[in-house]
């Protein structure tokens, strides 16, 4: 190989680390912000005083999201995601605040899960 060749790999390795690690940067601040807006909804669902409407606020977060997140995850941690609003959302409809903690919590523990599964360890290719 020339020294051309050697400078082009070595810049494209550099892009793609750079790439990696700001994609990781995201996932974190993102699922940090979703993960507080879950701990918040679950403080207000132990008083039984969370709205619909401060609820609406969380999922809008996340579909406000969804897309980088399909784009950086795989689809079966988005849908688990997706599906578990959803039944929060049917727990609250209903009044259900024991079964929506139980789901709160849950996604509370995903979106701390999830991120971790980003960086890059032998165990997560594996």
């Amino acid at each position: 190989m020339n020294k051309r060749n050697l400078i082009i790999a070595a810049i494209i390795f550099v892009l793609l680390v750079a790439i990696g690690i700001g994609e990781i940067v995201l996932i974190n601040k993102n699922f940090g912000t979703f993960r507080n807006k879950l701990a918040a909804n679950g403080q207000m669902a132990a008083a039984g005083s969370l709205t619909l409407g401060e609820f609406d606020q969380t999922w809008d977060f996340w579909k406000s999201k969804r897309t980088f997140f399909d784009f950086c995850l795989t689809h079966h941690e988005t849908i688990e995601v997706e599906m578990r609003l959803a039944e929060c959302y049917a727990y609250l409809e209903n009044g259900d605040y024991d079964g929506l903690n139980v789901q709160l919590k849950v996604l509370i523990e995903l979106s701390e899960h999830i991120p971790h599964k980003c960086f890059p360890r032998i165990e997560h290719l594996l």
